[in-house]
């Protein structure tokens, strides 16, 4: 949450509990929000490896794949991926 992530930019000049207090937050939120770090890390990781591949993809069919044939082409791959997934990135790419 944006929320959190000012208290952690500021945890440094000011301590998490006062912070928390003063801005009427839980704290312990706070702390399972900070512990998940790595993991919303490394799906970002993951979701831009995707729109990589996604263009790469359009790029080499000349923007004539759509969102089936790139599913398709990157199951043949080896990526887990829904259609409507793809769908949803192949509009922005």
């Amino acid at each position: 949450m944006i929320r959190f992530r000012f208290v952690d930019e500021h945890r440094n000049a000011h301590r998490v509990k006062r912070m928390c207090d003063v801005l009427g937050w839980d704290r312990s939120g706070y702390y399972t929000w900070h512990q998940k770090k790595e993991a919303r890390q490394e799906k970002a990781d993951e979701e831009e490896d995707l729109v990589r591949h996604i263009r790469e993809i359009k790029t080499d069919s000349r923007g004539a794949y759509g969102a089936r044939r790139i599913t398709e082409k990157l199951r043949s791959l080896g990526r887990v991926v829904n259609r409507k997934r793809v769908a949803r990135d192949h509009a922005q790419a």
